[in-house]
């Protein structure tokens, strides 16, 4: 999961939502799905023509359906409002926060960031977030300001010659491995860097814009770039579509992958 989406505050939420389990090295979105069960919701809720392949546009739509699970603030603010006024203060949101992961050194950039994102979110300027606003905090792409403050963050922090767009190094040495992928988890055939590059480059001027680069986090394009990679992934003939049978061949090589991560799950 990249950094935009602020990897741990996004799992304390859908902890604290009953979404996730903690096992012993860390938080895990519930409930994994089993090789018959990906197999199966590929037949049932992706497949739209019932051709027994899934195609690009098919795992889009399936996507954009889905929703990107960042909507149960309701239950957020249930749990940490230690107030009960139905909102949150930034005290109780950080508090809420420690309980499940204290603080540390390592944090403290991460915590003055998330106090500039409480106070883009906060839009009635009250100090509080209710949960309209606790979306925009959570869920950058239905708040058009936060997703460009987050943009600007995180490309600033790897343009490294601060020249406002990035170049292939910079993006190679940003992502090593990739936008969606963990080392550990991609597949041997993923995507190279160029790939990937030229995905977000969209006008192929060799450089990634800061607007080419916001655009890249929006939901609709974060599904299409999740979701073109795992096409990639289980596109065993490259033909351009994923046969029933391939998906269930390369399920190993993507469980744990960004697109399974964010889009396959009953729960949601």
């Amino acid at each position: 999961f990249c950094a935009m989406f602020s990897k741990k505050w996004f799992l304390l939420v859908l902890k604290a939502t009953g979404i996730l389990y903690e096992e012993d090295d860390g938080l895990d979105i519930l409930p994994p799905l089993s090789r018959e069960e990906f197999v199966e919701l590929l037949r049932q809720e992706v497949d739209e023509n019932k051709d027994l392949f899934v195609d690009l546009q098919e795992l889009i739509s399936f996507a954009q359906r889905r929703v990107f699970p960042v909507v149960h603030t309701e239950s957020v603010i249930r749990e940490w409002d230690t107030d009960k006024d139905s909102k949150l203060s930034l005290a109780e949101l950080e508090a809420g926060a420690g309980k499940e992961h204290p603080p540390n050194t390592a944090d403290i950039n991460e915590l003055a960031r998330n106090r500039e994102k409480f106070l883009i979110a906060d839009v009635d300027r009250d100090g509080l977030l209710n949960a309209t606003e606790l979306d925009g905090f959570f869920s950058i792409h239905v708040h058009p300001k936060m997703l460009e403050y987050e943009s600007r963050q995180e490309m600033s922090a790897i343009d490294t010659n601060h020249d406002g767009q990035l170049s292939l190094a910079e993006f190679e040495a940003g992502f090593p491995d990739g936008i969606g992928h963990d080392s550990a988890d991609a597949a041997p055939d993923s995507l190279s860097s160029k790939e990937e590059f030229a995905l977000v480059d969209r006008d192929g001027d060799g450089a990634i814009s800061s607007t080419e680069f916001q655009s890249v986090y929006s939901a609709e394009a974060y599904a299409n770039h999740t979701m073109t990679k795992l096409l990639h992934d289980l596109d065993v003939d490259k033909d351009g579509k994923i046969a029933l049978g391939e998906a269930g061949e390369g399920f190993g090589s993507v469980e744990h992958s960004e697109p399974m991560n964010l889009w396959f799950h009953s729960e949601l």
